[in-house]
């Protein structure tokens, strides 16, 4: 009898379960059904804490209320606003009317993510979003260890825009990061590249890790 909610695959989302016996027998199930056949939930879907594999792709997300200034706190760790912290393995969400996470608020909240882009082969590349509302990009590539702004849109908006063209190393680890906020209304994100022979598309995941992968020696 609960109300269904829209969980994308490969994101871990906070979960509670509260529960109370009162006398006589005591034994809780936990289920789910939806995209998958009714069933109890899998163990190996349940952690404790966040779990980081090797080869896990995304960039690691900060996720704050925001006061209406659309400024990020000064401390990345402000207990004050911020509200969650985890990788996302994709950088293509559509709440609408929802939050970011179940129980988090729906409008007036910011992300900062970041991590590395890798890109196959060396080129101009040029980075976008759809963004409802504001979106920022910064890249490393280079420029005297200096950030790059590539995109800044950080203004009210529902639209796919494009940054400036840059060009990025193939096969090299280029820090990145991107910013967001949500004002009101619909929520939605998703994170873009062209050029260098790849049209519009949503950037391949396995461009982007949470943290620079060490080879190994020789």
């Amino acid at each position: 009898s609960s109300t269904p909610v829209t969980l994308q695959a490969g994101q871990v989302v906070p979960i509670r379960i509260q529960y109370q016996d009162a006398t006589g027998y005591a034994y809780a199930k936990v289920y789910v059904k939806g995209a998958v056949p009714e069933q109890p939930i899998p163990r190996d879907w349940l952690q404790t804490e966040v779990k980081a594999t090797p080869a896990q792709y995304g960039l690691q997300g900060r996720y704050y209320t925001d006061d209406g200034s659309h400024n990020f706190p000064g401390n990345d760790a402000d207990p004050l606003r911020l509200m969650m912290s985890r990788t996302d393995s994709k950088l293509n969400f559509n709440w609408g009317a929802s939050g970011p996470a179940p129980g988090l608020q729906e409008d007036n909240f910011m992300v900062r993510w970041t991590g590395y882009i890798t890109v196959p082969s060396t080129g101009s590349y040029t980075l976008g979003a759809t963004s409802d509302d504001g979106v920022r990009i910064k890249v490393n590539n280079g420029l005297f260890g200096a950030e790059n702004t590539v995109l800044n849109t950080w203004q009210d908006q529902a639209a796919t825009v494009w940054g400036s063209a840059t060009t990025l190393t193939g096969g090299v680890q280029i820090p990145i990061t991107v910013d967001y906020f949500e004002h009101g209304g619909g929520a939605q994100f998703t994170l873009r590249v062209q050029g260098n022979g790849f049209t519009d598309q949503e950037i391949p995941v396995n461009w982007l890790t949470p943290k620079a992968v060490a080879l190994p020696d020789a």
